[in-house]
């Protein structure tokens, strides 16, 4: 070997060896200063993995439940593809604001009537869950807003409690969310799945009602609804949602807190924004009015809507 050929060898060997030598802090800056552990990686390249859809719902809701209920058996909000549903693990949970426990009854009752309906088989499991939150403590501190303060408790004792673990991701679905599409199951699965890396997708507020009242706050125009799609798998997204409890002590929502506590800060914002995806998938109206069939004209990614039904200032849906 000639001289040069030698110096060759020995300069790419000491580059080999330099690579391998800074490889540990490679991976830390990776994994660390970007905010992303392996299993965060790993899971979000799979294309195959768990989905519960999350039904809160309290005593008083059980006749708007079982109005849901029939409305998945119409053709034009069923979930599924029967002969295609086997493929997909997708488990359906009623969740209870308290303590099943002390109101046993309820599980029978539900569960029961969930199997007088064809779209039933479209899920691989149906099972019910309790919160456990405290009937007498208050939980909410804005007059109206009790559900909103409640449910979002309700999200957080998922990640607390870990009790749904074994998923890779939950659509929470409360019963003011509903399909306008049939097969909505199956998109579900692909924006879990395919669409993008994410710790939570769903919908900013679509509203026109009361949006000039309110433009200079922040919160109620950009947070995301918390009826959306949670990633589980993600290590990070749960120390995210610790800290936003810890934060905001339950003075809001959880959406709201998320945005608020957050990711209002810039410097939050820097490293998780890219996390939270919005998606046509479901939209978020609020109290406000909207045309159905223009939805379904308009709109042909949208699948869910969330619209609230039951209120005094709520405006009625357009045919």
């Amino acid at each position: 070997m000639s001289s040069h050929s030698f110096i060759q060898a020995l300069v790419s060997a000491l580059i080999v060896l330099n690579v391998l030598l800074l490889a540990p802090s490679i991976n830390h800056w990776l994994i660390h200063d970007c905010f992303q552990t392996t299993s965060e990686l790993n899971i979000n390249s799979s294309r195959s993995g768990r989905i519960a859809i999350v039904r809160p719902f309290t005593g008083s809701q059980l006749r708007m439940l079982f109005d849901e209920m029939r409305r998945w058996n119409q053709s034009e909000s069923f979930p599924c593809d029967q002969s295609l549903h086997s493929e997909r693990a997708i488990d359906l949970i009623y969740f209870y604001r308290y303590d099943l426990e002390e109101d046993p009854e309820y599980r029978d009752l539900i569960l029961s009537e969930t199997w007088r309906y064809h779209w039933a088989f479209c899920f691989k499991s149906i099972e019910m869950l309790g919160a456990n939150l405290n009937r007498s403590e208050q939980l909410y501190l804005v007059e109206g807003y009790q559900d909103e303060f409640e449910f979002g408790q309700m999200v957080a004792q998922i990640f607390k409690r870990n009790l749904l673990d074994q998923y890779n991701y939950f659509f929470f679905m409360g019963l003011d969310s509903y399909p306008v599409r049939s097969l909505w199951l199956g998109q579900l699965y692909q924006e879990c799945f395919f669409d993008h890396d994410f710790w939570m997708k769903g919908s900013l507020y679509q509203g026109q009602k009361y949006v000039p009242k309110r433009h200079q706050q922040d919160f109620f125009n950009y947070h995301m609804n918390g009826d959306a799609i949670y990633n589980l798998q993600a290590r990070n997204f749960r120390k995210f949602i610790e800290y936003v409890v810890d934060k905001d002590q339950m003075k809001n929502p959880l959406d709201i807190a998320i945005w608020k506590a957050g990711l209002s800060k810039y410097f939050i914002s820097q490293k998780w924004i890219h996390k939270f995806v919005y998606t046509p998938y479901i939209v978020y109206l609020g109290s406000s009015s909207f045309s159905h069939s223009q939805i379904l004209q308009a709109s042909p990614e949208t699948f869910i809507l969330r619209k609230k039904l039951r209120c005094s200032d709520c405006d009625p849906i357009q045919a």
